[in-house]
């Protein structure tokens, strides 16, 4: 039974290729969520003394799930076996990042009200 499930595939990948993928989506989510949540602490601390660098943690810290997010899902999609579609899976990856890191700009620029 146990080795059933361990060879079972999907679209060309086993089973463990696929936990992978998941598994590297939930930590970037998880750490991203822990180190939001350590931003926003971090600037709600120095939102008095320091306005300036508050914003810029407040900034990060609402870009920083989605751009972990991404960097998991690029480091997840190296284990599935694509074949005719990592090109493409590539491509959207890295215009993904691409946005997640103009989040990053954007957020960390924005001007606080």
């Amino acid at each position: 039974m146990k080795e059933a499930i361990i060879q079972t595939t999907i679209a060309g990948n086993e089973i463990w290729r696929i936990g992978t993928l998941f598994a590297a989506l939930l930590v970037a989510m998880i750490v991203g969520r822990i180190l939001k949540f350590i931003l926003n602490r971090q600037a709600k601390a120095t939102t008095e003394s320091r306005p300036i660098l508050s914003s810029g943690y407040r900034g990060i810290g609402r870009a920083a799930p989605f751009l972990l997010l991404t960097i998991g899902l690029q480091a997840g999609i190296q284990f599935i076996h694509l074949n005719g579609a990592e090109g493409f899976v590539n491509t959207t990856a890295a215009i993904l990042f691409t946005i997640a890191v103009g989040c990053v700009a954007y957020f960390v620029a924005e001007v606080p009200t």
